[in-house]
């Protein structure tokens, strides 16, 4: 739960809207749904930007929250 409360807010929402949307899904079709979201929608976050940045920079992250 603590590593659920350091994560960028932006991002477990996206998480839990594509969870909720492929329910029931194909696991073909909840695959390429999930590679759209994730490639397309999330890599597009200023928070994911952040992220990448504060790993390599061995920092905790500033979430933006968008």
């Amino acid at each position: 739960l603590g590593d659920l409360r350091r994560a960028s807010p932006v991002v477990l929402r996206m998480n839990v809207r594509l969870a909720k949307k492929l329910n029931g899904r194909s696991f073909e079709n909840a695959r390429l749904e999930a590679e759209r979201v994730f490639l397309g929608e999330l890599m597009a976050t200023e928070d994911v930007r952040e992220g990448i940045a504060s790993f390599f920079e061995k920092r905790r992250p500033a979430w933006k929250n968008r």
